[in-house]
């Protein structure tokens, strides 16, 4: 021993087997245990269980009383057995050495080791899921990890104390284990600093339409709004909610009349050129104004006697009184309490024209730029040192290139002569978005206008008829015509008032009819056809949106309804605004002027002063308008405006279509870009611009490539609704994603959802989405998808999970068919919503995780075989194609919200392999993973060396049972049942058959589950003495055998059938599918089931649910 040592050095690894046995055969103890447990340790590295627990053995073998070294080695030794009983699979040997191990530590006050040694105890008992053992041994191993100081541990052990308690349904404990555990987590270390901002740089901007006027009062283009709201600021401006806040001045209030309005301005504010704003300025600002405007903007028309001061030649606005620097005074003719608003309208901007009377003045502003040179092709923007808000704008220019075609904007933007994009032609944005350098470049943002479509209601038109106008409108499936035709640049709208604006309604329902129902609609208003109808269209509607408006026609032509679209100009679209004659439908759109609801009904519908006024006229509406102007009370305000549209949606005057979704497209070397609904847009103050070329966000992954899954059971359906096999299990949520999920150890995480709280003592949640999730079609995520798939569910009779969902209110009117709309789910905002419960569910966050809630978008009704043909989620992978019950190929979603993921490019499916033939095509490498196999294949597998380390097993919330029908035929005899079951003894089939695979079930309801019985003890056959009495006669029973029991546990289906066959009954299998076996139970129409149930959710309430006579899945054969 002593020559093989000192022979081999440095190298003594190689020959720890021979020095361990000499030295053993020599009984030269200190050497063989040095040796023997380096060797276990190095057999444990390379996953050999049997060599490491032969080492530890003879190392015990030595640490007897004999022993005078360290007595602690003992520990160590068994440690290292109980790490290889583990490995082979005795989880009994292995719990024991463990235990074992720990208690010496402990005693030799080795407690780092011994918490090690017990934490290794505790993992070992839940993987036998022995609770009772794993829940003493966390409570030791918590105690002694704190006793000892070791972080790390106590961190591993929480996470299973938080486990136990997740399942015993006691989430407040989980929770206090989960933060305690995170709070002794080490700090993550950046591996990737986020980049600061850099000071500095010129952004090149390219814009296609040619620019006007650079006076902020005759704006009229969005992209004019763009700029120059970089230059001027107003008094007033609206947040992200569209609720009014301070800009230029510091607080504004209104006298008690209402026919004034003071404001205070701040003091610290600067024009570009240095100069103090004061409120001198601002009344010099709006006199200016008022007389350049070519029309009064309403925030300047409103203030008392501007009209006459725009057409006289007065030096003084007398409605406009300074009576301080920085306090001024807005008189007003009549009390109007949306005036504040109104000056949120860029064009109220605050200029000073130094150079007063020059052809070629540039006005100056306060923003957080100034105005460098100005043609019609070209503006170029300086940063504002003097910025008042305390720091100015990182880039030191912005320039603007007007008037390119989309070709050339294309052009720049791939050579780099060109940062930010927007009115790229579709094809080019498809494919810079596939571009790795472009696709994480792209912002959107839903722009602050809506599309429209108006039918005349005022006389000499036949949409005088109200019934018309219900049936013409009421037949248009919005969001469909929208998604089919304009895709993810076009937002379906619900509401005539823009989303981010006070009024909005995003859970707005408009009830939609069929072609047959619209038809019966006009024979009872005695309408007969055909129905000729004359069109005004604005000529976006001939170009760009010229699809949508082919299909809207062709819709109305199923009604016998001719539409002449009757304006081919610009010119003659706009003379249309006041002069409808002839003109029966206006299609049209308005872009918000101010940031206030009044600016798209008052402004536009008002009879007497509404821009289409010609097409409608309603005192009723007028009333409602009226009223919304003068209520001070914004909670008022929206529920008055949320009337008016369902005024405007019960008469059926007019039928919002959609708003634009805004885009921006920026090479890789702007950062910090975001777009906002209102101007500027784009937030140019804040946005970067690196010197060279940024690395591409979306690095190329390590490995890529293609993984291929082998399946034995069959996947048919698309639909997440109808989720119920552990292969919808498996498959699905690659595709579709619920608003929480199971993350393992039974915690349930927010996921598609931001985060999720209780309110009312858990009887309502609310929800906040998720702000950068998209639909594998571009869709955005929204509250109306979620309550869609939600309503969906429970009105699919063909889906076996959805009476899981009856707590929620009003959810059982749907599941009987009595009603469509799901009361207990309420929207609040464009992001927000809750769900109400009849009575407190403490599990429905973990209820939710299941796949059958998966989100899909709103109007989804058809899960075809790609992606493009319906089968749409938000999933890391979206369809390629799909043969259902033999491949399924997705590809990876390269817009998925959890940045990294995924890791691969294609993942693929083969469904119905059996296992010899997964086994032989894993082993020839053309699967890539490997599961399903049979027990003897998959031990085979573990212990060679190839495949060891890429082994991988978890315990499973899952069931596998066998039901006797008790309704109906011979097995309804009980006596005759218990005599069956008492014949088989089930932990004598599972070891003999399935071995290390599987754990023997004490009951229905899986062991860490509340109402697990673990003081159960199972049945053992009786001695022929106290044998059951036989059946009596030969016997033959009907059965229906999950697919698993055909394949991969074929072998316990063999012995159960043989032992019954000792008890002269025969099992008939009635099936081949898993199709025949879910129609035989549903009907209970055989004797015998034997299937599996796995947890669709982590709670006891899942499995027991499926007894439940009319809902559960075994309802039918012993519920």
């Amino acid at each position: 021993a002593e020559e093989v040592e000192q022979r081999h050095g440095g190298r003594l690894e190689r020959v720890y087997p021979q020095l361990v046995h000499h030295f053993s055969q020599g009984d030269v103890a200190n050497k063989t245990v040095e040796y023997g447990l380096r060797m276990a340790k190095t057999a444990l590295d390379a996953f050999s269980s049997e060599e490491a627990a032969r080492a530890s053995r003879t190392v015990l073998e030595f640490l007897d009383d004999e022993w005078d070294g360290d007595p602690a080695l003992e520990g160590e030794a068994r440690m290292l057995l109980a790490q290889a009983h583990r490995m082979a699979g005795d989880l009994d040997a292995a719990l024991i050495a463990a235990e074992a191990a720990g208690r010496i530590l402990e005693r030799e006050s080795h407690y780092s080791r011994a918490v090690t040694a017990l934490l290794l105890a505790a993992e070992t008992a839940w993987q036998a899921r022995k609770v009772e053992e794993t829940t003493r041994l966390v409570q030791h191993v918590m105690g002694a990890a704190r006793t000892a100081g070791d972080k790390d541990s106590l961190r591993h052990v929480l996470s299973l104390a938080a486990t136990l308690a997740n399942l015993r349904g006691e989430y407040e404990k989980a929770n206090d284990y989960l933060e305690e555990g995170a709070s002794l987590a080490p700090a993550t270390k950046e591996t990737e600093r986020q980049q600061e901002i850099p000071k500095g740089g010129k952004l090149v901007v390219a814009l296609a339409t040619p620019l006007g006027d650079i006076d902020p009062v005759n704006m009229e283009l969005v992209e004019e709004q763009e700029i120059l709201a970089n230059v001027f600021e107003t008094l007033l401006a609206a947040d992200l909610e569209g609720n009014l806040v301070p800009a230029l001045c510091e607080k504004w209030e209104v006298s008690d009349d209402g026919t004034s309005v003071f404001f205070t301005l701040r003091e610290n504010v600067r024009f570009q050129n240095g100069q103090a704003l004061t409120a001198q300025a601002i009344k010099h600002s709006f006199e200016r104004s008022i007389r350049v405007a070519r029309e009064l903007p309403p925030g300047l028309a409103a203030i008392r006697g501007a009209t006459e001061f725009a057409k006289s030649n007065d030096k003084e606005l007398t409605g406009i009184l300074v009576h301080s620097d920085y306090r001024l005074e807005i008189q007003l003719p009549d009390p109007l309490s949306i005036y504040p608003a109104l000056l949120t309208d860029y064009k109220t901007g605050i200029t000073l024209n130094v150079d007063e009377g020059r052809t070629d003045s540039i006005p100056i502003g306060t923003g957080p730029f100034g105005m460098a040179s100005y043609s019609a092709d070209r503006i170029v923007l300086e940063r504002n040192e003097r910025y008042w808000k305390g720091s100015s704008a990182f880039l030191d220019e912005v320039e603007f290139r007007a008037g390119l075609s989309a070709s050339e904007i294309a052009s720049g933007l791939r050579s780099g002569s060109i940062d930010l994009a927007r009115d790229l032609s579709p094809q080019d944005l498809d494919e810079f978005l596939r571009d790795s350098r472009f696709r994480g470049g792209l912002v959107e943002s839903p722009r602050k206008n809506t599309y429209f479509l108006i039918f005349n209601s005022t006389s000499g038109s036949v949409a005088q008829n109200p019934d018309l106008r219900r049936a013409l409108s009421g037949v248009v499936r919005t969001h469909d015509l929208v998604w089919q035709t304009l895709g993810r640049f076009a937002q379906p709208a619900v509401c005539l008032i823009p989303p981010g604006m006070l009024g909005y309604d995003p859970g707005r329902r408009r009830q939609t009819l069929t072609r047959d129902e619209a038809l019966a609609m006009l024979r009872s208003a005695g309408i007969s056809n055909p129905i000729s109808l004359r069109a005004a269209a604005h000529p976006l509607f001939l170009d760009r949106y010229k699809s949508l408006l082919t299909t809207l026609l062709s819709i109305w032509s199923e009604l016998g309804v001719k539409v002449e679209v009757a304006t081919l100009t610009m010119a003659s679209y706009l003379e249309s605004f006041q002069n409808s004659n002839g003109i029966d439908v206006f299609i049209g759109r308005w872009n918000a002027d101010y940031d206030d609801p009044d600016d798209f009904t008052y402004g536009l519908f008002h009879s007497s002063v509404g821009l289409y006024r010609a097409y409608i006229s309603s005192a009723d509406g007028d009333q409602i308008l009226e009223e919304a102007r003068t209520e001070g009370r914004p909670g008022l305000r929206a529920a008055l405006y949320r009337k008016y549209e369902s005024f405007l949606q019960e008469s059926g005057m007019v039928l919002p279509l959609f708003h634009d979704v805004d885009y921006r497209l920026a090479n890789s070397r702007v950062l910090g870009l975001t777009l906002r609904g209102s101007a500027p847009y784009v937030n140019y103050a804040e946005i970067g611009k690196l010197e060279s070329v940024a690395k591409a966000t979306d690095t190329l992954l390590a490995g890529g490539g293609t993984i291929e899954v082998p399946i034995t059971g069959t996947f048919h359906r698309l639909d997440p609704s109808l989720a119920s096999t552990v292969e919808d299990a498996e498959v699905l949520p690659s595709i579709f994603e619920t608003l929480t999920r199971d993350v393992g150890g039974a915690r349930i995480v927010p996921w598609l959802a931001t985060d999720f709280t209780a309110e009312q003592g858990g009887k309502r949640y609310r929800f906040r989405l998720r702000d950068d999730v998209r639909f594998h079609d571009g869709r955005k995520l929204t509250p109306r998808d979620v309550r869609y798939s939600f309503e969906r569910l429970l009105l699919n009779a063909d889906s076996t999970g959805r009476f899981f969902y009856s707590p929620i209110r009003g959810a059982k009117a749907l599941l009987n068919g009595e009603e469509s709309d799901l009361a207990g789910f309420r929207i609040h905002s464009a992001d927000e919503f809750t769900i109400e419960l009849d009575e407190p569910v403490s599990f429905f966050p973990a209820l939710i995780s299941y796949h059958a809630t998966a989100i899909v978008p709103e109007g989804s009704d058809r899960f075809g075989e790609s992606w493009q043909e319906g089968s749409v989620g938000t999933g890391p992978f979206r369809v390629v194609k799909f043969e259902p019950g033999v491949r399924l190929e997705l590809e990876r979603n390269k817009t998925y919200w959890r940045s990294g993921y995924p890791k691969i490019e294609r993942l693929v499916f083969n469904f119905g392999v059996f296992p010899a033939d997964i086994l032989s095509q894993f082993r020839a490498g053309r699967f890539s993973l490997a599961s399903d196999l049979l027990p003897a294949d998959a031990e085979a597998l573990r212990r060679e060396p190839e495949f060891a380390s890429g082994y991988h097993e978890i315990p499973r919330l899952i069931t596998y049972y066998a039901a006797f029908n008790s309704h109906r035929g011979p097995l309804k005899d009980k006596r005759l049942r218990q005599i069956l079951a008492q014949s088989i003894d089930v932990a004598s089939v599972v070891r003999q058959t399935l071995g290390r695979l599987a754990v023997p079930a004490h009951g229905l309801i899986p062991p860490g589950l509340l109402g697990h019985d673990s003081a159960y003890t199972p049945r053992i056959p009786l001695t022929s003495a106290s044998a059951p009495a036989q059946p009596g006669v030969e016997m033959e029973l009907t059965a229906v055998l999950n697919p698993v029991f055909f394949g991969e546990y074929a072998a316990f289906a063999r012995e159960v059938s043989r032992v019954l066959r000792d008890h002269q009954v025969t099992i008939r299998p009635v099936n081949k599918t898993m199709d025949e076996w879910l129609e035989a139970v549903a009907q209970g129409s055989v004797d015998l089931v034997l299937g599996r149930w796995a947890a669709d959710y982590p709670d006891a309430d899942t499995f027991a649910n499926i007894l439940a006579t009319k809902e559960g899945l075994l309802g039918q054969l012993c519920g």
